[in-house]
């Protein structure tokens, strides 16, 4: 197999993880209906069948939403440092002769996952120099992950770069290696969504190599996924960077965001103030819990973060929607009071 198409193949199985992950740890679970009609074919994936060699099916069903997460994320990684190696040697090469596109990123995210420190050098030489913002958002990722301090230099310097994606992925970065003073201004900006109309984000080379897709169509996709970053993408990855340092000025500015008019941000910043103030955070997870215009999956989401409260109230609530909700999202809070209860 080569390795464009074992990338292509991790981008699809990285995607079905972030969807559990995101949902187990973020709140923001994607294409949750679509998912679920696709729960079949999902299974036959190669990520399952990884899964099932090495534990039942009964086991797996009996494991919860963030176990299984953190089951899959220990054998993305243990496979990401076995191919650690190859991966550098692939990028070098296609960085040398120019041609590092998706799906190379997911080799370059691999090298951050498994925390390669013999890669640094040729990530900074990238995130400095290669002009595909795809590629510099992936390598500011996997710099932060493998967490040398050689990076901080270039990091600091993509806080000044024209694309938000790179500005908040440096500032994501520069966190994990405790220059939170230097990132805290970007991570507050959008978080904030300030002048958010006027950020630029380089989404020319995406899908440029699809070509099923007419060139209106492909335009129409990129300024849709250019409003998703800046309405719900940009300003949630910078919530949650915010609550893993969670000290004042953090907490300020998540609370903030709980008045966001998109449910997307609403629920990332009642996530994270569940561990820091849950009393602001109950009304709002609440409010998208019975909200009926608000899509499944956010709803689904906003029962897994009041339930990280495991109080009296946050049950109570949970129940109430058994009542009066419908089937599906009713047997997903009969779970989680199960879980909070220990049962």
């Amino acid at each position: 197999m080569t390795r464009k198409v074992k990338n292509i193949l991790w981008v699809i199985i990285g995607s079905m993880l972030l969807g559990t992950g995101i949902y187990a740890h973020t709140g923001q679970k994607m294409s949750f209906e679509e998912t679920q009609q696709k729960k079949e074919a999902r299974e036959k994936a190669e990520v399952r069948g990884n899964k099932q060699k090495s534990m039942s099916k009964e086991q797996w069903k009996s494991m919860s939403a963030d176990e299984q997460y953190q089951y899959q994320m220990q054998m993305m990684q243990a496979e990401a440092v076995k191919e650690a190696p190859e991966n550098l040697e692939y990028i070098k090469k296609e960085y040398k002769k120019g041609t590092l596109y998706p799906p190379a990123d997911t080799s370059i995210l691999k090298l951050g996952g498994a925390k390669y420190k013999q890669a640094v050098p040729v990530l900074i030489e990238i995130l400095k120099n290669y002009n595909v913002a795809d590629i510099r958002v992936s390598t500011a990722e996997a710099l932060g992950n493998i967490g040398d301090p050689l990076a901080i230099p270039v990091l600091k310097e993509a806080l000044g770069y024209n694309d938000y994606r790179i500005k908040v992925e440096a500032a994501v970065a520069l966190v994990k290696l405790g220059r939170i003073e230097e990132a805290f201004p970007i991570l507050e900006k959008v978080a904030k969504k300030g002048d958010v109309k006027n950020w630029q984000i380089d989404m020319k080379k995406r899908y440029s190599t699809v070509t099923f897709m007419s060139e209106e169509e492909k335009s129409k996709r990129r300024a849709e996924t250019v409003a998703d970053f800046k309405e719900k993408v940009l300003p949630s990855k910078a919530i949650r960077c915010l609550g893993s340092v969670g000290d004042a000025k953090s907490s300020a500015v998540i609370k903030n965001a709980l008045q966001d008019k998109n449910e997307f941000v609403r629920l990332r910043a009642g996530s994270e103030m569940m561990e820091m103030d849950k009393n602001a955070a109950i009304p709002v997870l609440e409010k998208i819990i019975f909200d009926g215009n608000v899509s499944r999956s956010v709803r689904s989401a906003a029962m897994s973060a009041l339930a990280k409260g495991k109080g009296e109230k946050e049950k109570n609530i949970l129940k109430r929607y058994v009542r009066f909700g419908d089937q599906y999202l009713s047997d997903k809070a009969k779970k989680l009071i199960r879980e909070m209860e220990g049962k």
